[in-house]
């Protein structure tokens, strides 16, 4: 009886964990970005003038998102070194560029690495995680490397969602069942737990990770 009890009781983490699995609220596909007209095309739609080359659609452009506001760093398990221009820092994973991107740098197909965000006080809340998943600046580069296929997305250290993302070239939204508090500071991690195989290289790429709040954004 006690073993059997042990047992039930390691498991409830786990059961927990896959009653917080959350699907795609909303998605877009992307043009080719490594078309010029397409470029053109894609960075004019609004009308507005964004931050960076190939910056994400509303909040870093017309709109402004808490992220310019809230001071945070970004860190990694792992990073791909330096191949020519070709840069793979985390905090390319929070720059609102979609040419560049955060790469992991373990042997393998990056199960298990993780990237984490570290915001400072502030009275800022998050309800909705925006991901650019994979390498996004050119059909060619998201398909032939790996990009995630499941996120475990720990708060604080503690393991809260799971976002099952599809493999879509473009954005994707996730609707968090309840609103995070920012407050004196909070540790986001993402962790790698499955991934779409690249083509022709096994490395794990995130283009970018937005957060934010429907109220928060300025229209």
């Amino acid at each position: 009886m006690k073993k059997t009890a042990a047992l039930l009781l390691a498991l409830l983490p786990l059961a927990s964990m896959a009653q917080k699995e959350l699907e795609i609220k909303n998605s877009s596909e992307l043009p080719d970005l490594s078309d010029k007209k397409a470029e053109y095309a894609f960075e004019n739609r609004t009308g507005g003038e964004c931050i960076n080359k190939h910056s994400w659609f509303d909040a870093w452009c017309e709109y402004s998102s808490w992220m310019d506001e809230v001071k945070y760093e970004v860190s990694a398990s792992s990073t791909l070194p330096q191949q020519g221009s070709n840069k793979y820092f985390p905090n390319l994973a929070a720059d609102g560029d979609l040419s560049t991107a955060w790469v992991e740098g373990v042997k393998g197909d990056g199960k298990g690495e993780k990237l984490k965000f570290k915001f400072e006080a502030s009275t800022h809340t998050i309800s909705n995680i925006l991901i650019y998943n994979g390498y996004v600046k050119s059909p060619a580069a998201y398909y032939n490397n790996a990009r995630p296929k499941k996120l475990r997305v720990y708060v604080d250290g503690k393991a809260t969602y799971d976002l099952k993302i599809q493999d879509i070239y473009g954005e994707q939204t996730f609707e968090l069942p309840e609103v995070i508090k920012i407050g004196e500071g909070k540790t986001i991690e993402f962790e790698i737990m499955e991934v779409y195989p690249g083509k022709k290289w096994q490395d794990c790429a995130i283009t970018d990770i937005v957060f934010y709040t429907w109220d928060e954004l300025e229209f």
